[in-house]
């Protein structure tokens, strides 16, 4: 198994035209401005999100109304708060050990 992760590492690297002392911290730069953009745009959609639920709060006057114009934007903001825990959990992994998410990274290229 660890031969086999080598060499990914090596073809990895010789394609990139990087060593292997240069690849783990450019794969941990990588994925940790990943992870920052795509926690600031999970925010942004949440309180898109917000704002759209309190207006809709705001303007419709019957309940019935109100809920059908508040179910679209509670899924999205489900799926907003979903993205931004499992993002926030990768992230701190690549920031706490990103010589151990680059391993098990490439281990998951074997799979």
């Amino acid at each position: 198994m660890s031969e086999e992760v080598n060499k990914i590492i090596d073809n990895l690297c010789e394609k990139l035209g990087t060593s292997a002392k240069l690849l783990i911290p450019e794969l941990a730069k990588m994925h940790i401005a990943e992870a920052v953009v795509t926690i600031v745009i999970s925010m942004a959609v949440l309180a898109i999100c917000a704002y759209v639920v309190w207006r809709t709060w705001q303007k419709c006057e019957d309940l019935e109304c109100a809920m059908i114009l508040v179910i679209l934007p509670f899924i999205v903001a489900m799926i907003a708060i979903g993205t931004f825990a499992i993002t926030a959990v990768d992230l701190a992994g690549w920031i706490a050990s990103p010589t151990a998410k680059a391993t098990q990274e490439i281990i998951g290229m074997l799979r």
